[in-house]
């Protein structure tokens, strides 16, 4: 569940105010005063995502539908995520788009060094983006602008670049030329990065055919430095090699090829170690400072020496973050990374807004960021009232040395639980007897204003079951049959039902997908590579009559369908591997015939690499 954003604080705040639905549109300035009577940090502690798809003449189609899916991924978790798509993506437009990004993700040409084309000692066409020389003139009106262009861009401070499907970027040559030597693979992804560092980026991913996705999803849901997401990737393989970066000094280059000498797709080049997400939403960057010139000396403490520093903490001041300690396992707890100038340990505590302690603890500061949790409870372990809080954290080196703390705002909100469908899938466009509707649910513990609203699987808004009223504590259910409340039938889908829930002073929001179809699809792998085995799990709506079948449609292949076995009365599996061929989007189809001798399908597609 990712934390109260802006799209999902807009319908609450018109709600409170009288205003229609359509007071989504108001702008995120007009809204600060009231977000911050709220509570809430909106827009501005929520990362920048840019999603850019240059001219890349008949492949550019393809990519937009790459980028649409990146898009579905990154508006799960933060709010601010921005479009930039040829026929429309000219220099002027990326340039103006991608002011205070935190993460940037590119897919078209790659137009990099060591090439066979004409050497340009200034990198102008090298090492950048390849984009529209002017708007609406279609995707072949092709631009390049280099490594002086890209270094012009205003990212925010400790930046992260996903660089996906270009040639070059990550040692790769073009389709159709030879294997570079490991020399010039080197120097193509250490000449790729040196703009976007320039520019003040902390890390240029580049991936040659894995889309962005797995990335964005671990830079959102985990807290692990960029160095080990990178090298976890479900693409990894296994010949990580690093070397020191020639153009950036101080950065460190990573590639990791299909063998030692060939098959240069992946690669990762770092100016900050071990950046996350965290630091890009406060723009820290993950740096470690040298101020404190007191340090005691290895082996040696010294009391009275400089105190220890808390050198970083994410999120950063300007973030409220919350938490629900109510055991329905959403938001049971909250983290915070910290990082010491020396050795020792953090000494946190935890207050209410009129200066009361309920608890207090330490943990061990090593060397890096050390994750700090509170699970809304006090010192007797029992969860606190709903309210404001505030967590300190302070570090005290080994000679008992403390040095200044830090404050973050805390709201706990245990009000809202339980948001449940009864089924994961139903499927009432069939309008037969079987699955017609599912049944949707929240629970209050006291009463509460709600605005419950139905989102697509892009988390827009396409139907509001309640703007703003008034519940009392308990139980709360939804029928629901799949129709918009003008009585029209959705398409099938992936739906959230989403309740967003404030006392006027505190706000919490949760969200449950349910498929409205005939079948849920979901493959081992949602990015699968060529060649690659995977299992393909089919869950059924409807009673069936017979083991369903699933069909697969690869790009430029036959389609062909395998048989599924049964792991229970409505899910079933298959184990298939995947043949040769072109990438693109690869097509699951489940097909069946439900009890009553109706037939059944559903199609799902992913990226193939």
């Amino acid at each position: 569940m990712r934390n109260p954003a802006l799209a999902l604080v807009i319908v609450l705040l018109a709600a409170l105010s009288g205003a229609a639905p359509a007071a989504a549109a108001v702008s995120p300035a007009a809204l600060a005063p009231a977000l911050a009577a709220q509570g809430i940090q909106a827009a501005a502690s929520e990362p920048k995502v840019v999603i850019i798809v240059g001219a890349t003449h008949g492949t550019t189609p393809k990519y937009r539908a790459y980028a649409d899916e990146a898009y579905a991924e990154a508006i799960q978790y933060t709010s601010n995520v921005v479009k930039v798509y040829s026929p429309n993506a000219t220099w002027e437009r990326v340039k103006a788009a991608v002011a205070g990004a935190s993460l940037v993700i590119y897919m078209g040409h790659g137009n990099g060094w060591p090439s066979p084309y004409t050497f340009d000692p200034n990198y102008t066409t090298k090492d950048g983006f390849g984009l529209n020389a002017t708007a609406g003139a279609g995707d072949s009106n092709n631009k390049y602008y280099g490594e002086p262009s890209i270094a012009t861009l205003d990212l925010a401070p400790g930046a992260v670049i996903l660089l996906h499907h270009l040639c070059y970027a990550a040692g790769n040559s073009e389709p159709g030329h030879g294997e570079p030597s490991v020399s010039v693979a080197r120097q193509r992804v250490d000449n790729y990065a040196a703009g976007f560092l320039k520019a003040g980026a902390a890390a240029v991913i580049a991936d040659g055919h894995s889309g962005p996705e797995p990335y964005l999803r671990a830079l959102f849901t985990t807290a692990q430095p960029i160095e080990q997401l990178w090298a976890g990737q479900h693409n990894a393989n296994g010949n990580i090699v690093s070397f020191p970066s020639v153009r950036t000094p101080g950065a460190t280059a990573f590639q990791d090829p299909r063998t030692p000498t060939s098959g240069f797709y992946r690669s990762l080049v770092v100016r900050t170690a071990g950046v996350t997400l965290g630091d890009l939403v406060t723009g820290g960057g993950g740096g470690v400072s040298d101020a404190d010139t007191g340090i005691d000396p290895p082996g040696v403490t010294v009391p009275g020496n400089a105190a220890a520093q808390l050198l970083a903490m994410t999120p950063g001041p300007a973030t409220t973050s919350w938490l629900s300690p109510n055991g329905d396992g959403n938001r049971e707890t909250v983290t915070f990374k910290a990082t010491a100038s020396e050795p020792g340990t953090f000494a946190i505590s935890v207050r209410d807004g009129y200066g009361t302690t309920h608890t207090s603890w330490t943990v061990a500061a090593g060397a890096g960021s050390t994750a700090v949790a509170w699970d809304g409870r006090d010192g007797s372990g029992a969860p606190v009232a709903d309210g404001a809080y505030v967590l300190s954290i302070a570090v005290r080196d080994a000679a008992g040395n403390t040095g200044p703390g830090e404050d973050r705002a805390v709201n706990v909100i245990s009000a809202l639980g339980s948001v449940t469908t009864s089924a994961p899938v139903f499927f009432p466009q069939d309008l037969d007897q079987f699955a017609p509707t599912t049944e949707l649910a929240f629970s209050l513990s006291r009463s509460m204003v709600v605005t419950w609203t139905l989102r697509d699987a892009a988390a827009k808004v396409i139907d509001t079951h309640l703007a703003g009223v008034a519940l009392d504590a308990g139980t709360h259910t939804w029928t629901f049959d799949g129709r918009r409340s003008d009585g029209t039938m959705l398409p099938p889908g992936r739906y959230l039902s989403h309740v967003l829930a404030t006392d006027g002073t505190l706000v919490a929001a949760q969200s449950v997908a349910v498929e409205a179809d005939a079948f849920i699809i979901k493959p081992s792998d949602a990015t699968p590579g060529r060649r690659q085995s995977i299992t393909i799990t089919v869950t059924s709506a409807e009673p069936l009559a017979e083991n369903p079948r699933v069909t697969i449609s690869q790009p430029g292949l036959a389609a062909w369908s395998v048989a599924t076995v049964p792991l229970s009365s409505t899910t079933w599996r298959a184990t298939v591997r995947l043949k040769a061929g072109s990438t693109g989007l690869i097509t699951f189809k489940a097909t069946g015939v439900d009890i009553a001798g109706s037939a059944q399908s559903t199609a799902r597609r992913f990226p193939l690499h």
